[in-house]
């Protein structure tokens, strides 16, 4: 949807005023220029105003409020709003461009619900948006930022506000004012003056007890029935999906046959079609035009049969050509002499009239170039141009000098403000020394966990040297005495080997528990650092990033002075060239007093208006000397071609009389003819040219789309376009399987949400058992309801009895009051629960909405954010977890939205409302209205912002209105409409 043009009747100051717009506008105006009122009026077209509202625009001079918005519409193309005060109490009429009108809810629906405050807080916004953020607390800036647009309008935020003071109304846990907290008081006092009547009666409390008993029983009889139906509502809903996992089986045996590798191009059998369609017309094509060709070719060679000699076409066009020459001097010999008496006579009178000292005899020798009037002329204008070119260049130098004087100021303050390198290296240091201390104690601690396991495992391990070494010596021991005494010695050199080899066995693993306690003792050996607390580490850092800052600026303004200084080498360069310029002029002057010394003493502004009289008369004078030479070569002309134009007549053998006329006329009919057969020979050679140049073009479509049928069976793995469409075959199948698969799990989805149906399967109980269970399930039901028949009726005649006793007339009453009030108290919770689920239900579409926009959001905020700052920014992050924007530097570090200069905060601001404006014009095109929305803005943001704009209005139609000139001279693509340059009407 975008705004075509506006006609005011009346609106504020503006009266029979019409504006018109285009994809891009910016409209220019100082203060009290009326563009707020232009912004307004637009906003009026679309929403409307109440009466009151509408009185504050009604023109001084009076008059009748309203007009008419043009807009250009996707769907129903152009149609204009109109509005008037006085007619139908300010509603709109929509006009079509198929004569139809229509009221304010078509309108509505054009703008798809659509409000005046949605509009403003996403499409529309102004400077004064910008200062509502400066003077929000830090803490709650970037609360304010991503609540500026991402629900539409305030009148969520309302609704939610109110729920929340109805539920403070109805309840709170330890208040006394709302209405169930009192509630509740009065109800507990009822009950307490209830229970003493009950207080003497001895029965009472044993057949309350019953009745409490027999009521618990009933709740837990009640229960197992739900529970019961429960289970039988499972199990018919097992029955039911029975078809479905049979199915859903069917389907997965069937995808197994296809396996997983079955390469085929994305919609391959409709492209190969297309491109075989598309071939068939191009093939036929080519057919006709090689035909066209041939038929071309034969009559060309027909043609240049027939045509004559091209000397003899010539010679005859010749004499044509000086047939009129001829009929002329035969009329000039008749008016000669009158024409040398009257030149002559006006050439004298002009010289007298000019009196710059020439005569009659000097026009004998006067003569001008053809290029010496624009010399005279560009010496006049030179001469003025280059006074004017000297001031302009001496402007722009002083201008210059200013701003480089300017530049070097803020250059020195930097300087004075930055740090020494030996300050920046210390920080650095220091900032060093505390991370690699938090590394070193995280060291230490994992040694020391280290240690305590060693001393385990160590105590262990030496443990089992013990026992491995006492049972080495043990058997060693047994071995030897069974050798003595057997007198075996192969028992005691085994005994011996034991031995030995348990002390070995000892010694070595004591050996590797040493090396191994060196070597955790090494581990955990640390050095000392001198630490820093954080808020020391937290300035360190600040000072580290204000200094980069700053020196980041210096780096800027010495580009600046780089490009000053260019322009004022270039400005130097200028003003040489100037003077070149005009050492030059002054040598063209003296050349033509050297060539016209009568110049002389005619100033150089009227040299121009002298060079055109001087002219003429040279010019008559040539004419003067013509028409005596003419006169002399008149007659012999003429007899010379009357001459030629006989020998040519009998060269050709031509019977056209004596006189000349006639012989004249058969030239002119032989040229005729030679004409027309050139001209069919120069259009049958087009044709045979354009034939070619399609067939070429045809060619190249062809092997175009032959190319693509082989690019399609390549990727689809055959040779052929059967097996190509045999392939398509399987494919097609192998979809349809996995689509019917898809839709039997939704299916089974909805009848047993969170997959539960996949144990079903597993189960794979029969219909037979599950009808079992349905039947087993449905006896006991009915016995749980026999059951709760008995406990009913029992209960029933326990509240009889109770009743009974509580039949006293002062009991009943304070027994009816109790129940009133109870009553009240259910009512008043039943609309708590109300408005708590009405409020939950809010916070959740609000959360869900938020999900669904904010990525995109924020990815079109980081690149709106990214191209406003020149690239120094590549990411922003939204709030989470009490933590306000972040944004993210080149060098991958995170500011917080309050670490930011004002300017940069704008930005943000700026790029976020833009990005919601894009995300939200997806589902409702509207147009961006933008009023002096970049007030604050230095001359580098306004350019990078400008740029923004103008990227931005080449797909959605973006409104600006400023009061700041140099916005408008940094247009490249956006129209501007200067509102001091149009008249009040």
């Amino acid at each position: 949807m975008k705004f075509t043009k506006a006609y005011i009747y009346g609106f504020g100051k503006w009266i029979n005023f019409e504006i018109s717009f285009s994809d891009g506008i910016c409209i220019y105006g100082e203060n009290e220029s009326g563009k707020s009122t232009i912004y307004h009026f637009i906003l009026f077209m679309l929403f409307g105003l109440p009466p009151k509202q509408r009185e504050f625009y009604r023109p001084k001079s009076g008059g009748q409020i309203g007009g008419r918005l043009t807009i250009a519409d996707e769907d129903v193309g152009v149609f204009t709003i109109e509005r008037v005060d006085s007619l139908r109490n300010g509603a709109a009429s929509c006009y079509t461009p198929d004569g139809m009108e229509y009221d304010e809810d078509w309108l509505k629906k054009r703008l798809k619900g659509t409000t005046l405050e949605t509009y403003q807080s996403i499409f529309s916004f102004s400077a004064m948006d910008l200062n509502k953020i400066t003077n929000m607390k830090e803490s709650d800036l970037g609360e304010v930022l991503l609540g500026i647009g991402l629900t539409g309008s305030t009148e969520i935020h309302h609704l939610e506000k109110k729920l929340d003071n109805k539920l403070a109304e109805l309840f709170k846990p330890y208040g006394k004012k709302p209405m169930i907290n009192r509630q509740l008081d009065t109800l507990d006092k009822q009950f307490a003056s209830l229970q003493g009547y009950k207080k003497n009666e001895t029965t009472y409390r044993e057949k309350k007890m019953n009745e409490s008993q027999l009521e618990d029983r009933l709740c837990e009889l009640k229960n197992e029935l739900q529970e019961e139906k429960i289970k039988l509502l499972n199990i018919e809903k097992n029955i039911q999906a029975l078809p479905l996992i049979g199915e859903y089986i069917r389907y997965q045996s069937n995808l197994e046959k296809y396996g997983q590798n079955l390469d085929f191009p994305e919609h391959g059998e409709t492209r190969i079609e297309n491109i075989k369609s598309n071939l068939l017309p191009l093939q036929s094509e080519l057919a006709v035009l090689k035909g066209n060709a041939k038929k071309y070719q034969e009559k060309l060679e027909r043609l240049q049969n027939k045509l004559a000699n091209q000397k003899l076409y010539e010679a005859a066009q010749t004499l044509v050509k000086l047939k009129h020459e001829f009929l002329d001097n035969k009329k000039e010999l008749e008016r000669t002499e009158n024409i040398i008496e009257s030149k002559k006579m006006e050439m004298e009178m002009e010289l007298n009239r000019l009196n710059v000292g020439l005569h009659f005899e000097h026009l004998y020798k006067m003569n001008f170039p053809f290029h010496i009037e624009q010399t005279w002329l560009q010496i006049k204008r030179d001469e003025g141009n280059v006074a004017l070119e000297k001031e302009r260049i001496q402007a722009e130098v002083q201008q210059l000098k200013q701003e480089r004087n300017y530049l070097y100021n803020q250059l020195e303050e930097l300087e004075e403000q930055i740090l020494p390198d030996e300050k920046v290296f210390e920080l650095n240091e220091k900032i060093n020394r505390f991370h690699k201390h938090h590394a070193v104690r995280n060291l230490q601690n994992e040694a020391a966990q280290k240690q305590q396991k060693w001393r385990k495992r160590r105590e262990k391990k030496e443990k089992d040297m013990n026992v491995f070494f006492i049972s080495c010596l043990a058997i060693a021991v047994i071995f030897s005495m069974v050798g003595l005494f057997t007198d075996i010695r192969i028992l005691l050199d085994i005994s011996f080997l034991l031995l030995l080899f348990g002390v070995g066995q000892w010694m070595w693993g004591r050996k590797s528990l040493k090396e191994m306690e060196m070597v955790i003792q090494s581990d955990f050996e640390s050095d000392t650092f001198h630490t820093l607390s954080k808020d020391d580490l937290q300035d360190a850092e600040i000072q580290i990033s204000d200094h980069h800052k700053r020196v980041s600026e210096m780096e800027n303004i010495k580009e600046q002075l780089k490009s000053n200084d260019m322009k004022r080498l270039n400005f130097r360069d200028k003003m040489k060239v100037v003077e070149d310029r005009y050492a030059n002029i002054q040598q063209q002057i003296k050349e033509q007093y050297q060539f016209y010394p009568f110049l002389k003493h005619i100033d150089i502004s009227y040299w121009p208006e002298l060079f055109h009289a001087l002219k003429q008369l040279v010019s008559q004078f040539k004419e003067y000397m013509k028409v005596l030479e003419d006169k002399e070569i008149l007659l012999e002309k003429v007899i010379r071609f009357q001459s030629e134009v006989n020998e040519f007549v009998k060269e050709q053998n031509w019977e056209t009389g004596d006189l000349i006329e006639q012989q004249l006329k058969a030239i002119e009919s032989f040229i005729r003819k030679q004409q027309e057969i050139s001209q069919q020979i120069e259009q049958y050679t087009d044709l045979l040219k354009e034939n070619s140049k399609e067939q070429d073009e045809l060619l190249l479509r062809i092997g175009t789309y032959e190319s693509e049928i082989r690019n399609l069976l390549e990727l689809a793995e055959v040779e052929s376009e059967e097996s190509f469409y045999r392939k398509a075959n399987q494919v097609n199948e192998k979809k349809q399987n996995e689509e019917a698969l898809d839709n039997t799990y939704a299916q089974l989805e909805r009848l047993f949400p969170n997959s539960q149906w996949k144990s079903f399967v597993e189960k794979a109980q029969s219909e037979s058992e599950l009808e079992w269970m349905r039947n087993d399930t449905a006896n006991t039901i009915e016995d749980l309801q026999q059951k709760i028949a008995k406990t009913q009726k029992e209960l029933v005649t326990v509240q009889a009895q109770l009743e009974t006793m509580e039949s006293s007339e002062e009991y009943s009453n304070n027994l009816h009051q109790f129940e009133m009030e109870q009553e009240q108290l259910n009512k008043l919770a039943r609309e708590w629960a109300i408005i708590k689920t009405a409020k939950e239900l809010l916070s959740e579409t609000k959360r869900t909405y938020k999900e669904k926009h904010l990525y995109q959001v924020m990815e079109a905020t980081s690149y709106y954010f990214s191209r406003l700052t020149g690239y120094k920014y590549k990411s922003v992050y939204a709030p989470m977890d009490h933590r306000s924007f972040q944004v993210e530097a080149n060098n991958g570090l995170r500011y917080e939205v309050n670490e930011l200069s004002k300017g940069t905060i704008d930005q943000l601001y700026v790029s976020l409302r833009l990005a919601i404006g894009k995300t939200m014009s997806e589902s409702n095109h509207l147009p961006f209205i933008l009023d002096d929305a970049f007030l604050h803005f230095d001359s580098l943001r306004i350019k990078q912002v400008i740029n923004l704009l103008e990227e931005i209005s080449k797909t959605y139609q973006v409104i600006l209105f400023t009061c700041r000139k140099e916005i408008t001279l940094d247009m490249d693509q956006m129209e501007t409409i200067s509102l001091k340059a149009t008249a009040f009407k």
